[in-house]
């Protein structure tokens, strides 16, 4: 288990990256084109933060997990991640596609978001607006945004 400064560490570079895949797709949905690097950038996102969430939904889901290396840093970004989906409870694709989807396991809604991802960084023409994958990037940088504590 990581000390506490470290894992603040981790937090403020991921929520670094946040920002910049937030920055990134708000240009996207504005219908401009991506660089090379704002490319890699949002790979570098989905590797970095949506796998991780991904493998620990579902091993929490109970699917078997092969691969358990950094499965204790998906775990705490699940937990996170879980506190942001809370913004879609509201949101009628979020509730009309994803939870009325037979079988509903919150991992396919992280999937979803990671193809989105996905399409957007490998794609050369706009094939979606992305502004799910924006608006869950928003809120979980809320949730893993360093605080500065009181001593």
């Amino acid at each position: 288990m990581p000390n506490e400064l470290a894992e603040r560490g981790i937090l403020a570079r991921l929520s670094l990256l946040c920002q910049k895949i937030i920055s990134i797709l708000l240009k996207y949905g504005e219908g401009e084109r991506l660089t090379e690097k704002e490319r890699k950038t949002l790979l570098r996102g989905k590797e970095l933060i949506l796998d991780k969430i991904i493998k620990a939904a579902k091993l929490c889901e109970g699917e078997q997990i092969e691969n358990i290396s950094d499965l204790w840093e998906g775990i705490r970004l699940y937990g996170y991640a879980l506190v942001a989906v809370k913004i879609f409870e509201n949101n009628f694709y979020f509730r009309s596609v994803i939870l009325n989807s037979t079988g509903f396991k919150i991992s396919n809604f992280f999937v979803e978001l990671s193809v989105t991802i996905n399409n957007i960084s490998t794609c050369r023409e706009p094939i979606c607006s992305g502004v799910l994958a924006r608006i869950f990037f928003e809120e979980f940088e809320k949730q893993i945004r360093p605080r500065r504590i009181l001593s």
